[in-house]
């Protein structure tokens, strides 16, 4: 996040991660991650069910490839194994028959849940209890500050709940139909 959005708005609250991580001033003050030995499972059954499948590893603000695609930098190609060793906010799988991916998900740990949209072509795995909304609310909580106070903006369905719960809800103009709903 910091690499992308304006110097003025580094002290404020940053939801990240789709609600794994929070930093306030700059400083995590929440983690909600995948465990290594989770993100270790996870490679191992896409190993098995989707060899070809193109997956994503995020790590400590850093996303690691499988291999190579098209897709905007930063980003490293390795053995995802190789950083399997440290906790995950998400593990992201590029793949564009759903259907393939449903035996995979199903043999999810039960630590981990799989998050689908219809704006991208991937699945992102993330953390069973890993959402923006819990997150808002932690970092209200933190404030001293109630979900009506707030004020949450989204465009995908990782956001619904976070905009239905929050003071007011705002869904941008491309967002997906659920967000608008």
């Amino acid at each position: 996040v910091a690499n992308v959005i304006p110097e003025e708005l580094h002290t404020v609250p940053w939801i990240t991660y789709n609600g794994a991580y929070i930093y306030l001033d700059g400083e995590c003050i929440y983690e909600n991650l995948i465990p290594p030995a989770a993100v270790q499972t996870i490679l191992n059954l896409v190993n098995k069910c989707l060899p070809d499948c193109v997956v994503g590893l995020e790590c400590g603000n850093s996303l690691y490839l499988n291999r190579d695609i098209q897709r905007t930098p930063p980003y490293s190609v390795v053995d995802l194994m190789t950083v399997a060793d440290q906790p995950a906010a998400k593990i992201l799988f590029y793949q564009q028959e759903r259907e393939a991916l449903q035996s995979l998900v199903s043999e999810l740990p039960v630590e981990t849940r799989a998050l689908f949209s219809d704006r991208y072509n991937f699945v992102q795995i993330l953390a069973a209890t890993a959402d923006k909304m819990h997150a808002l609310r932690f970092l209200l909580d933190r404030l001293g500050l109630e979900m009506a106070q707030a004020i949450a903006i989204g465009d995908d369905i990782n956001d619904v709940e976070m905009i239905r719960e929050s003071g007011l809800g705002v869904a941008v103009a491309n967002a997906v139909p659920a967000v608008k709903a």
